[in-house]
């Protein structure tokens, strides 16, 4: 994600932090997984917060494996 000046996030920007997230999870060991899949909850929800308004989680439209 790269940006010029103080522009917001967007949904977008929310989700493919989360997924690099995931990314890492998957490659980390287990003592490091938790702190990424927690990382990666949070800008989930951060991303529902954008979208949908704070106190309303919505699920993701993708499916982690």
């Amino acid at each position: 994600m790269s940006r010029r000046g103080n522009t917001m996030p967007t949904p977008d920007d929310y989700q493919a932090m989360a997924e690099e997230c995931f990314r890492r999870a998957q490659q980390a060991q287990d003592s490091e997984r938790h702190g990424y899949l927690e990382l990666a909850r949070t800008w989930l929800e951060a991303e529902s917060k954008l979208e949908c308004g704070p106190g309303i989680l919505a699920l993701p439209s993708w499916r982690w494996r």
